[in-house]
């Protein structure tokens, strides 16, 4: 920021109202360290809602991008051919066989 970009801002803080506790406060009769974090205030507002504003772009380009990728997933299930299957998922459990009894603790346990 310039010399005459922060004179320009100090311009214009002598037009800003403040209001608090039922009260209206020119901010331009307030201390120096009040106009100060009275610009700090500006500043943060709008880096905020450019930030809002940021997020929802990107929230609209990620919707963007899901229907895209359901699109496409779309394409691809509707082009799957019986030739390209190199493995077969079966939705059963896989259960131990009857010899192996599974991992066993390496101690033995036993309340009496």
């Amino acid at each position: 920021m310039t010399v005459d970009q922060m004179a320009d801002e100090v311009s214009e803080v002598k037009q800003w109202k403040y209001v608090a506790d039922n009260a209206t406060y020119d901010v331009s009769l307030l201390s120096e360290e009040a106009q100060g974090a009275f610009n700090m205030l500006i500043e943060l507002n709008a880096r905020k809602e450019a930030i809002q504003n940021d997020v929802a772009k990107l929230e609209k380009e990620v919707s963007i991008i899901v229907a895209a990728s359901q699109a496409f997933n779309s394409i691809v299930n509707s082009l799957l051919t019986k030739d390209a299957i190199i493995d077969i998922d079966i939705d059963e459990p896989v259960l131990p066989d009857e010899d192996d009894e599974g991992e066993r603790p390496d101690h033995d346990w036993r309340i009496d």
